[in-house]
């Protein structure tokens, strides 16, 4: 058997109804047909952990492992997710971004921007906190949530254009975070099958919540 870190293992007993995996020291089955391209598998010292402080997120794109404190950055997702209309009004760049001068030294991203983000926010944590309590299934007990977009200050005044625009980014890509959570407890919702938009609805404090379950569930 080869033993070569993160590459795919073959022995002899390997036949097409499975076949076997080497990470590091560690060897596991597989039970599926051998792929022709098997993936680069990482090593578990390669962990996705950001700090909520970092400037920009990690590149969730490269396969690495999840803590289990953040157990939903798995379900990051793996292309830009704000070109659906539902979340439109993130789909800026850095220097897209509506930064609007108020007075001298004032500056702040543009206020019917604001509005949107705010409305947006509070619908999907109102849905999120929904989906947590109903959800039945165990969580890691070192889970914790990454913080809201409002942390960041999308809504505050900044005294250069700059600081209001760095501010709007992070405030923006907080909500990728956000959406993986959402991901993450719709999947723990799935033995639910179609109840669980009305049953996550119900458990809501807004009504609103209902209007994201059935967008989310129509996959918009």
């Amino acid at each position: 058997m080869s033993w070569t870190t993160h590459q795919l293992a073959t022995s002899d007993d390997t036949n097409g109804s499975d076949f076997h995996a080497v990470i590091d020291t560690d060897v596991f089955t597989c039970l599926s047909c051998r792929p022709h391209d098997f993936p680069r598998v990482p090593s578990r010292s390669d962990t996705v952990n950001p700090s909520p402080n970092a400037a920009t997120l990690p590149n969730f794109y490269t396969p690495r492992w999840v803590t289990s404190s953040l157990p939903f950055l798995g379900f990051a997702p793996s292309s830009n997710p704000f070109k659906f209309y539902f979340l439109k009004c993130l789909d800026y760049d850095f220097h897209t971004l509506p930064i609007e001068q108020i007075s001298e030294n004032r500056y702040a991203l543009k206020q019917s921007l604001q509005t949107d983000w705010d409305s947006l926010e509070r619908n999907m944590r109102a849905f999120l906190r929904g989906c947590m309590k109903v959800n039945r299934l165990n969580i890691p007990e070192d889970f914790w949530l990454w913080p809201y977009p409002n942390f960041y200050m999308y809504h505050a005044v900044w005294r250069t254009e700059v600081d209001a625009r760095r501010a709007a980014m992070r405030s923006r890509q907080a909500f990728i975070p956000l959406i993986a959570c959402i991901s993450f407890y719709l999947r723990l919702l799935y033995h639910l099958e179609s109840k669980w938009v009305d049953i996550v609805a119900a458990s809501s404090c807004y009504d609103h919540a209902r209007v994201v379950g059935d967008k989310l569930d129509r996959g918009l």
